[in-house]
């Protein structure tokens, strides 16, 4: 069962003081999904690389949360997740301006269960930045430290073993914060 957030707004007419009394909601039928879908439809396997941008689609709360509802790079996609076009060799893009609690979900195909390496290609002005990395809502990861690469636009290899299970899986990628 999963949960989510029930807004119900109450708009008023311009003179009205008092617009109603509410009691109780009923709710019939099977409901809304909200679980995260793979962007693009299929699953990214594993091994192989996932790019940051490429993940599930479902929205805020469901397939990422980022700290503002504006994609502040305004490429690649419509979310609230900031995604720029990269300067690292290659081109495509990337995520930018990521703060502590903000997250993104991948969904993925292990194609054979065991340790794997991970590797991060990632940037930072600044030592200390963390994240971690949980499979299936678990952290498995602990806290990974994100390094000094001297700036924003100089990307540097990061590596991490991690053991994943055979089988469809959910990859969540959290920002943690400073150490």
């Amino acid at each position: 069962m999963a949960r989510a957030p029930l807004y119900f707004v109450f708009l008023r007419n311009p003179g009205d003081m008092n617009l109603f009394v509410l009691n109780w909601l009923e709710f019939q039928g099977p409901g809304l999904g909200l679980s995260p879908t793979p962007f693009g439809g299929t699953a990214r396997s594993l091994p192989g690389i996932v790019q940051a941008e490429d993940f599930d689609d479902g929205g805020e709360g469901v397939a990422y949360h980022d700290l503002d509802a504006v994609n502040i790079g305004g490429q690649y996609r419509s979310t609230g997740v900031d995604i720029e076009t990269t300067t690292d060799t290659g081109g495509g893009y990337d995520v930018g301006w990521t703060a502590a609690g903000e997250w993104l979900n991948y969904t993925v195909n292990v194609s054979t269960p065991g340790v794997y390496a991970i590797s991060a290609r990632v940037a930072s002005p600044a030592s200390g930045g963390t994240c971690h990395i949980e499979f299936n809502g678990v952290n498995k990861t602990g806290p990974i430290i994100i390094p000094n690469t001297g700036g924003y636009a100089e990307l540097a290899d990061l590596e991490h073993q991690q053991r994943a299970p055979g089988c469809r899986t959910t990859v969540h990628a959290i920002a943690d914060g400073r150490q």
